[in-house]
């Protein structure tokens, strides 16, 4: 069940309180989110942003919150506008540690490349450059695992540069993600200076992330390789959506039409 709470105008900002609630189980919990499939309809333009600020286990209701900045001044007290979701994510969790069974120091530097089917993006300040004719390391099979839903697939060196692959599972479901990293004893961080995210296959179902480092002047053997990554268990889809206006000061719950699921 999705409810407004309460709307209402902060000086430019239009801040609303919606809360999200698992009539039927327990698939809502604390680290639920909208999974970016929320639309705000508004009739004047707009940012905006959507963030999970509470979880009552005892209701099983996750409250968020969204804040909408106008691009001008005009008044919009009073104005409707119509909140929209259609997906959500939860039973999320973090994986920050050393990526095990990996032997950094004897890495290919004649690896097999292929073209991908797809490029969906990247980043980096190396992303450009490496982006250009970009070609990834082919799979070499599962290297390690340091999740489920995540497989480091490949290692190589091309054109003097480390890539490393990851492949996330079922990733238009879970929005599996993450980023490898090198650490010392010291704790000193080697970050990739690109990534590159594509796909090899036509259905687009499991993303391959290659990292890409350059470790000029680096004594590998000083380093371990880290990964951090998120991955989610539940994946929950409807059509939810609730109009109402804008008041000028905090108000009580907007009486909506509630849509279940």
């Amino acid at each position: 069940k999705f409810e407004v709470i309460s709307a209402y105008v902060e000086g430019n900002e239009a801040k609303i309180f919606v809360s999200v609630q698992d009539l039927e189980g327990d698939r809502i919990d604390e680290t639920t989110d909208l999974f970016d499939s929320y639309r705000i309809n508004t009739p004047f333009d707009c940012s905006s942003s959507c963030k999970n600020i509470s979880y009552d286990t005892e209701t099983k209701t996750a409250t968020f919150l969204i804040s909408i900045s106008q691009w001008d001044e005009q008044d919009i007290i009073g104005e409707k506008i119509t909140f929209s979701a259609r997906e959500m994510l939860s039973g999320k969790q973090e994986y920050d540690d050393a990526l095990p069974d990996l032997d950094i120091n004897n890495i290919s530097t004649t690896p097999e490349v292929i073209e991908p089917t797809g490029i969906w993006g990247g980043g980096g300040t190396g992303y450009p450059e490496v982006s250009e004719n970009f070609c990834a390391l082919k799979p070499t099979g599962i290297l390690c695992t340091p999740v489920e839903g995540v497989d480091i697939t490949a290692m190589g060196y091309v054109d003097g540069k480390l890539h490393i692959q990851a492949k996330y599972e079922n990733v238009l479901e879970t929005d599996n993600h993450g980023y490898v990293y090198f650490k010392n004893a010291k704790g000193k961080e080697i970050l990739c200076v690109a990534n590159v995210s594509f796909s090899i296959d036509g259905e687009h179902q499991e993303g391959y992330e290659e990292y890409v480092f350059d470790l000029l002047d680096v004594d590998l053997t000083e380093y371990k390789l880290y990964g951090y990554f998120v991955t989610s268990g539940t994946h929950i889809t409807g059509n939810w959506s609730v109009t109402f206006p804008l008041e000028s000061v905090k108000s009580d719950p907007i009486d909506t039409e509630e849509t279940k699921y």
